[in-house]
């Protein structure tokens, strides 16, 4: 059985005028570059969308009310990063209204073990089967995790199932704090990268899969 992973990013909601996100803004205050280092902006051409700025495998994407950072290296080292980034735009705009902050860790796997299939029984299924065919099933639950850095928010864990056969399991990891503080929030995403891996292998041994792959699927 092997993971792969697949669009970790961090969010952080908030209202603020997007102008103030330009991209030699985001260069010099965000990604903390100096004069002339070279960046790229991303501009959508077939629809209508916010500029991205693209730097260290890091992108940056700003709307009015939700700052989104993506890690297109789908691993601790690489959502660690991208969390930073988020973390220094919160420390730039102290006095912007904020809301909330959260995390994102996904996976897929291409085989998923019968024990794990097993978790999805439900009477329902029975029920619904004498008149329906199921095509997913899926499974949601918010918890709050024991960890001093963590116990602050919550981490809903959802996991799907794309067939009664069990052969494409998706298990989407967020971790989130409501706050209007931005000083919550920035201690929010500077949690430590080894703890976020910690929860995460815990939660996927609860969903019977210990071989989620750390290492990059970008």
């Amino acid at each position: 059985m092997s993971a792969k992973a697949y669009n970790w990013n961090v969010i952080v909601r908030g209202s603020w005028n997007r102008a103030i996100f330009s991209p030699a803004w985001i260069a010099k205050e965000v990604f903390c570059l100096g004069d002339g280092t070279p960046i790229e902006v991303q501009v959508a051409i077939d629809t209508i969308g916010p500029l991205r700025v693209r730097h260290d495998q890091v992108i940056v994407s700003v709307n009015n009310e939700v700052l989104e950072v993506i890690a297109e290296d789908h691993s601790f080292s690489g959502l660690s990063k991208a969390m930073k980034v988020a973390a220094k735009a919160l420390e730039k705009l102290p006095v912007t209204p904020v809301t909330a902050a959260g995390f994102n860790v996904r996976y897929r796997f291409d085989e998923v073990p019968g024990q794990t299939v097993e978790l999805f029984d439900s009477l329902l299924d029975d029920r619904l089967c004498t008149e329906y065919s199921i095509i997913s099933r899926g499974l949601s639950r918010q918890i709050r995790p024991r960890k001093d850095q963590l116990n602050a928010g919550v981490v809903t864990m959802s996991a799907s199932l794309g067939s009664m056969g069990g052969t494409d399991l998706t298990i989407e990891l967020n971790f989130h704090r409501d706050s209007r503080n931005w000083g919550e929030l920035k201690d929010w995403l500077e949690i430590p990268s080894e703890l976020v891996k910690e929860v995460t292998l815990s939660l996927c041994e609860y969903m019977l899969v210990s071989e989620v792959m750390e290492e990059s699927n970008a």
